[in-house]
Order: structure tokens, then sequence, then C-alpha cells
């Protein structure tokens, strides 16, 4: 799966991603992945640690996995060829599916229960971010002018002239290369 493909699926349930470009949803997903990764890798390890515990506990443990390692050996030792080997594993995973169960299933699940707060976190930082390098736009078109009609500009000059012919005072307040609204979508009530 390449990053657009990634960045699509994984911004799909997160409207708070919307408003960010292709390039800040990567950033997001990069930032969220490393995070998921290392959440991961904590989660296993800490399993493994428990496993490891549980062994001086509890014997039959122990005894479970020692088992598992003595099956899984003897079924590769009698494989001399790349295809016996493959065979020897496949005969050992019934050994060894509860010990892999018991460390992926609780590993997938934080995975999957974590990824859309991380993601909505990520992008709320990001776009506080944006907003705190952006310059207050609180006062923005603030005594322009203007009756909208159904009538089409062709050019952003023909709008211009008639925006500054409405109103005297528009010639004054009205910037028709500055930005108004940074943003890719805007509501307009």
């Amino acid at each position: 799966m390449d990053t657009h493909a990634r960045n699509a699926k994984w911004s799909k349930g997160v409207p708070e991603m919307d408003v960010l470009s292709l390039a800040e949803q990567e950033i997001v997903c990069n930032k969220v992945a490393k995070q998921l990764f290392a959440i991961c890798v904590t989660v296993v390890t800490l399993i493994l640690i428990a496993i490891i515990a549980g062994m001086f506990e509890y014997p039959w443990l122990l005894d479970y996995m020692t088992d598992t390692a003595n099956t899984t050996n003897q079924n590769l030792s009698t494989a001399h060829s790349q295809a016996g080997r493959a065979g020897g594993t496949i005969a050992s995973l019934t050994h060894m599916l509860p010990v892999l169960a018991v460390m992926l299933i609780p590993t997938m699940a934080v995975f999957y229960i974590i990824k859309k707060p991380l993601l909505k976190r990520e992008t709320k930082k990001l776009v506080e971010e944006k907003l705190a390098a952006t310059p207050s736009t609180d006062d923005v078109l603030t005594s322009v002018y203007w009756e909208f009609s159904n009538q089409e500009y062709m050019s952003n000059d023909a709008f211009t002239l008639d925006i500054i012919n409405y109103i005297e005072n528009n010639k004054a307040n009205w910037n028709p290369n500055g930005i108004a609204i940074n943003s890719r979508k805007v509501c307009i009530v």
C-alpha cells in the first residue's frame, strides 16, 4: 500500500482530516504510524514479559512452551529441503498458534482502538500549529458591502470593478489580491 492509499484509508472515518491537504494528511499519518509502531512493540514486549513471568509462576506454561519449542525444532531438523522446512513449520503451527494469538490479538486490538484517536489528536495539533502561525483574520473583509446576484463574472478584474463601484467606501477596504481566508473549505452563512 502506497502512502496516498494509506492516507485515504486512514482518513476515511476521521472528519477532522478533511480540512488538511494531502501533504498534511501524509505528515499526520506518518506521525501516527510511528506512534502506533512504538505502542505495538511495547504491547508485544509486555506480553512477552508476562509470558516469561508466567512460566516461572505456572509450571504447566513452562511445559507447554518447552513442548512447542521441541516440536518446532524436531519438525525443522527432520526436513532437509526448503519444501520440507515449510512443511515442518506448518506442522508446528498448531503448537505455536495459541502463543501467536496471545501476542497478536491484543496488539491488533490496541492498534485499531487507538488509531482514530491518535489521528484526531495529531490533526488537531497540526491545525492548531497552522492557526498559531497564521495571522488573525477576525476582521477580514470588514466594511466591504456587496449584494449578491446571479451575475457571473468572467474575470477577477470585472468583479473588483463592480465591488468598488457598488459603494465608494469599498475602494478603501477591498483588497482583491489579499488572502481573505486561508482554508480549503469555507462555510458562508
